[in-house]
């Protein structure tokens, strides 16, 4: 599990990388599909480097703990999902894809895990 200054350490990287990779892809890649799924990734990634900011000062209002958990599964959740996405957006081949596509929902899992835990 993070620690919150894990979290702000991974927030940050995930918030700078997000916004190179949005410039990359808006000046590099060309087909639409493929910059579609780059803007889909692009925006999780930025989206959840802020929640985990966040969360990196945030405080259970109950038991006064740090959301470690559900910031590490949300950490971990983008980084698979987002991953995945770029790397099927920037790779042509179909068996690498096969291989990878299954990937991505798993991503997806985790990020809505961490955030379930947030709730409970």
């Amino acid at each position: 599990m993070a620690t919150p200054q894990q979290l702000w350490n991974i927030g940050a990287i995930l918030g700078v990388s997000g916004i190179a990779l949005g410039a990359y892809g808006a000046h590099k890649i060309k087909n639409s599909d493929k910059l579609k799924s780059w803007e889909v990734a692009t925006y999780y990634q930025l989206i959840h480097s802020i929640a985990l900011v966040c969360f990196s000062n945030l405080r259970n209002p109950v038991t006064n703990k740090s959301p470690t958990l559900a910031g590490s599964l949300i950490a971990m959740g983008t980084i698979i999902f987002s991953g995945s996405i770029y790397f099927l957006a920037w790779n042509n081949k179909s068996k690498l894809k096969a291989r990878i596509g299954f990937i991505t929902p798993l991503g997806g899992i985790l990020m809505m895990a961490g955030w379930a835990v947030l709730l409970f």
